[in-house]
């Protein structure tokens, strides 16, 4: 059962300001972590880059696709997504280890 406000339906104030405040901290707790997460791509894009301008052979690995005719090239870095899902992997492992002790 929830409670009216004496003007008609609706919750009380005290329960409306609960909920807002639930509100409030799941949002502000969401925008933490859009940050982190913003922050986390930008400097993934910002090693790809850097890689690139190194030289290292990141999308022209070993067993790659690549497919060139007249008029249309495609590229499938099959295997630089593998290596990079792994890499990320134990970084992210290390990292989640560090943080739980």
């Amino acid at each position: 059962m929830s409670e009216s406000a004496p003007g008609g339906g609706g919750l009380s104030s005290g329960w409306a300001t609960i909920l807002r405040q639930e509100v409030l901290v799941d949002a502000s707790s969401f925008a933490k972590w859009l940050i982190v997460a913003g922050l986390a791509l930008a400097a993934v894009g910002a090693l790809v880059w850097l890689a690139g301008k190194t030289g290292l052979p990141i999308g022209s690995l070993p067993g790659d696709i690549r497919v060139e005719r007249p008029g249309f090239s495609f590229r499938f870095p099959v295997v630089t997504c593998i290596a990079v899902s792994i890499i990320l992997t134990v970084i992210i492992n290390v990292v989640l280890r560090i943080f739980r002790r």
